[in-house]
């Protein structure tokens, strides 16, 4: 296994309390002025179902899927956002493993074969050949059309960071990225810190498929300041 990015080093700051409590409570405010309440939820096969019908979304990322992945509390939640007539207008998912045993490509490749029972293809940024230890996929994001000109995408994205830290303070939290989104700065207003272009190929040997996804991810110390941010600069 390839050597690890530096995260190792976790340095818990003595403000980290406080300032996860500003941030996230900042988040929550802003986006009540747009009469969105954001709730959490473990029950994933009802994401499963919801996410077959929302328009635009497509089925559940198979990560998340509990007919083929075990998506227990301590692993995984997802969030839905709701408007004042309690319509779902957002969803996104999380979910956390433990890699100290692997890198997360070793871990693409582990998981492809489980559940499509064929081996993937090997093209991959090395980025995630340095990835390991506790980390956690952000997915599955959506937003409806009906808020999609408040521009909240990015503030439901940074939310779902500060939950990242304060549940699982993990060494790495990464999402996939479509090539036209992240060329937009999608992702880095979100609240990720790197990115890194071409992350997967999803095909296989025998059917190639090219994917354009860029790969966007913190390390512990990108969450820990982003989350330090002064909210002047992030609102």
């Amino acid at each position: 296994m390839a050597s690890n990015l530096p995260s190792e080093r976790k340095v818990r700051p003595a403000s980290l309390d406080i300032d996860l409590a500003v941030f996230l409570n900042a988040h929550w405010v802003y986006l009540k002025k747009f009469g969105i309440e954001v709730r959490a939820s473990y029950d994933f096969e009802l994401l499963a179902s919801i996410c077959s019908d929302l328009p635009n979304k497509g089925m559940i990322t198979s990560i998340f899927d509990p007919a083929l992945s075990d998506v227990m509390p301590n692993v995984g939640l997802w969030l839905g956002g709701y408007d004042e007539d309690g319509k779902l207008v957002h969803v996104q998912a999380l979910r956390c493993d433990n890699l100290d045993w692997c890198s997360l490509a070793d871990w693409w490749r582990v998981n492809f074969k489980r559940i499509y029972r064929c081996p993937m293809s090997a093209n991959q940024h090395d980025v995630a050949d340095r990835i390991s230890g506790k980390v956690v996929y952000q997915g599955d994001f959506w937003i409806d059309r009906s808020i999609a000109r408040a521009q909240l995408s990015p503030v439901l994205g940074r939310l779902a960071m500060g939950i990242v830290l304060s549940r699982w303070a993990p060494d790495f939290v990464y999402g996939l990225v479509v090539q036209r989104l992240a060329r937009t700065g999608f992702a880095l207003n979100g609240g990720y810190r790197q990115q890194a272009p071409y992350a997967i190929d999803w095909g296989t040997p025998d059917a190639p498929y090219e994917r354009t996804d860029y790969i966007v991810y913190n390390s512990y110390a990108d969450l820990v300041d982003l989350v330090a941010t002064p909210l002047e600069e992030l609102f």
